[in-house]
């Protein structure tokens, strides 16, 4: 599943019975319209956001699926213990101790660095989180991913200040 988002709304593309199914996640409804490419995903979404919004208007209805502020979580005993021992240490309770780690994830993950990148005609490889800037040695292909290993550093590699 890849997500999808536009307007504060959430959705996935999922591929079944080799079509291309995006859908309005966390919502009331099910919602959903079938695309040819993967290419037009985004501006199919954003189409699908608006005709649903639309349609809440005409209706009279809210358009989100209110969240209560309360979910179950299954873990192991080991972590279960863990997190009550964790949460007794700092003198918090656990929903407090797991609310205030699951903040602080969620910041981490918006200021998570973006992917990094090969300049095709050059061959420069870049990396947004370090603002390093390296040529590929010759007939070797830097990773296109973030979280990888880099191969070590090649004689030309040069960093430049962001």
């Amino acid at each position: 599943m890849s997500a999808l988002r536009y307007k504060d709304f959430q959705g996935s593309v999922d591929f079944e019975d080799d079509r291309l199914i995006i859908r309005i996640l966390h919502i009331d409804d099910l919602v959903t319209t079938e695309i040819d490419s993967a290419s037009t995903a985004q501006a199919a979404f954003a189409e699908l956001i608006e005709d649903y919004l639309a349609t809440c208007t005409e209706l009279g209805k809210q358009p989100c699926k209110p969240f209560k502020g309360s979910f179950n979580v299954r873990v192991t005993p080991e972590l279960h213990r863990q997190v009550a021992m964790a949460a007794a240490d700092v003198g918090e309770s656990m929903n407090a101790w797991i609310s205030n780690a699951l903040e602080a994830h969620i910041e981490r993950q918006k200021t998570k660095p973006k992917a990094a990148t090969v300049n095709q005609t050059s061959g420069i490889y870049r990396s947004e989180r370090c603002g390093v800037e390296r040529a590929a040695p010759q007939g070797q292909k830097f990773p296109l991913t973030a979280g990888v290993s880099l191969p070590a550093k090649p004689p030309n590699a040069k960093r430049k200040v962001p």
